[in-house]
């Protein structure tokens, strides 16, 4: 498994006076997705495999970067996209991209490390077998494109007809 879609509509309470979503908002929805990713790989309880919990592992951000376009509102209803860009044995970069109607409202990605609990606390760990080997690197992500000509697009990003 290597990509995510989500569909949803934006709520009251993530829009301001203006009901614009505040740009917050787009984090929450790629992580929303990316829960969505992790469950569908149908290794247990979210809890082992997303959230650190029961003795399961968690996934820490080291660095979330989103360039945003245009504005999403009140009752959009919005595509959230997700994906493997790459993989280490500790970690994992997600691609995302948030549209509406075919509309990039933003894209970027989320850098993460992979930890369980332990006597200190949380630590960095190699991903557990059975997970590394559900997780696979997006085809389009490495080495798109090879000959550079899609100038201006996110690194791991898939391509426009993606």
């Amino acid at each position: 498994m290597y990509e995510h879609l989500l569909e949803r509509r934006v709520s009251f309470v993530e829009t301001d006076r203006a009901e614009i979503v505040h740009f917050s908002n787009f984090f929450r929805y790629l992580e929303e997705a990316e829960a969505g990713l992790f469950r569908s790989l149908n290794l247990g309880p979210l809890a082992l495999v997303w959230g650190a919990a029961q003795g399961g592992v968690g996934w820490v951000r080291s660095r979330a970067e989103l360039d945003f376009f245009n504005p999403a509102r009140l009752d959009d209803l919005l595509t959230v996209h997700v994906w493997i860009a790459a993989k280490t044995s500790r970690g994992l970069t997600l691609g995302g991209r948030i549209s509406r109607e075919g509309l990039v409202l933003a894209r970027g990605g989320i850098k993460t490390i992979c930890v369980k609990p332990g006597p200190r606390g949380l630590a960095a760990c190699r991903i557990p077998p059975a997970l590394d080997q559900a997780l696979e690197v997006a085809p389009w992500a490495p080495g798109w494109p090879p000959d550079g000509s899609d100038k201006g697009r996110i690194p791991g990003t898939p391509p426009a007809a993606a």
